[in-house]
């Protein structure tokens, strides 16, 4: 039977494969493609969807920050649908709003990922070797994923 997407026994394969290397796109790729098979259809619509989005951001003013901004414009409970707008010319304050809730989700990710690489650099500082082991329990727990 094909598999199409990975779960976290494989995800946990993964990255015990790969605890003390670096990981390169291309590892990922050849794990991806040892472990299962792409839906063809959703491959080539989702190239389309990343070519769009390429094209959405390509349009910037003159310092080089983007004019279109995403915001979701789906009902509360339905799936999510991102919607493109012109900060430059919208004069909808609920829509500006929307964005500016979009674009500080988007950035609290980053936040986060730059506070856990900031407070591993404190724990190699203060630690000694045997205390900068991976946390296995993470990986049963989902938060490592």
């Amino acid at each position: 039977m094909a598999k199409y997407r990975l779960d976290r026994e494989d995800r946990t394969d993964f990255v015990l494969g790969h605890l003390h290397k670096k990981i390169t796109l291309a590892d990922a790729v050849a794990f991806l493609k040892e472990r299962i098979v792409l839906d063809e259809k959703k491959a080539i619509d989702d190239a389309w969807n990343d070519k769009g989005r390429q094209l959405i951001r390509s349009f910037k003013d003159s310092a080089g920050v983007r004019r279109l901004a995403a915001y979701n414009d789906s009902p509360e409970g339905e799936q999510r649908r991102m919607v493109y707008q012109m900060i430059d010319i919208c004069n909808d304050v609920e829509v500006l709003e929307k964005q500016i809730r979009n674009m500080s989700k988007n950035r609290d990710g980053s936040d986060k990922l730059i506070k856990k690489a900031a407070d591993r650099i404190e724990k190699i500082a203060n630690q000694s070797d045997e205390a900068l082991t991976f946390d296995f329990d993470d990986l049963e727990k989902g938060e490592s994923q």
